[in-house]
């Protein structure tokens, strides 16, 4: 639809590994400023509020869920549904949408901060190779899927050198590909919905370890343009 109804409540659903969200709070703060919704809730499936927490809050209404996960994996497709599921008839007029992190835009959005670090590394564009650094899990394929997506469409910008991917969990490893990167430019990419230990911690020690000249953005969902792609997937 090319609107959405003031009536529509939107729940914002992130994994909330560390017991919440500060990019899901950020973004719906964002979105309760447009005022294109009756209201926006927040809620994680690890953590407060819970999901069923959320839906009560809009209870009666229409809404959409829209996951700030990043990919339509193990998360998705299994803890969110079951969370669902469990929420029982609170859950009626709830429609999920797809995750925000396999919206196509987010390549944009990645591109725009790779060139911010190509800026304040002064590198030229074409030098640079972009690695996209994705958690990854043996227990779903998709995971990956949407981490290559972006990959591919951040390179297909014709900007960088290269964009590849790598994982904290899968092969290929976020160290090795840095090492084969290195020493040529390179800006690495944080495909998390959050700062937390992955983004925050994980990723830049690896860095360290295997390429420490090379750039590095953080964790991609801290960028409000995202509100933008939710509103976007919200009105699907």
């Amino acid at each position: 639809m090319d609107r959405i109804e003031l009536s529509q409540a939107l729940v914002l659903c992130a994994h909330g590994a560390g017991g919440g969200s500060a990019a899901a709070e950020k973004l719906a703060g964002i979105l309760r400023e447009r005022k294109q919704f009756s209201r926006v809730e927040v809620c994680c499936l690890k953590g407060r509020p819970s999901v069923a927490e959320a839906l009560q809050a809009v209870a009666g209404q229409d809404a959409v869920l829209v996951p700030l996960l990043m990919a339509e994996g193990f998360t998705y497709k299994t803890l969110l549904r079951g969370a669902l599921s469990d929420a029982g008839a609170m859950a009626d007029r709830v429609r999920l949408s797809r995750p925000v992190g396999v919206h196509p835009r987010l390549a944009d959005i990645a591109a725009a901060h790779v060139c911010h670090e190509c800026a304040r590394h002064g590198w030229a564009t074409p030098d640079v190779h972009v690695l996209v650094a994705a958690h990854g899990t043996p227990r779903h394929r998709a995971t990956g899927e949407s981490a290559r997506a972006l990959a591919a469409g951040i390179e297909a910008q014709a900007v960088f050198h290269t964009a590849q991917v790598a994982f904290l969990e899968n092969p290929p490893s976020i160290e090795d590909v840095l090492r084969a990167i290195a020493p040529a430019p390179c800006v690495v990419v944080g495909f998390f919905l959050d700062a937390g230990d992955h983004a925050d911690s994980d990723v830049p020690a690896a860095i360290m370890r295997a390429h420490p000249k090379a750039g590095y953005t953080g964790a991609i969902g801290n960028d409000p343009a995202l509100a933008d792609l939710i509103l976007d997937i919200a009105r699907q």
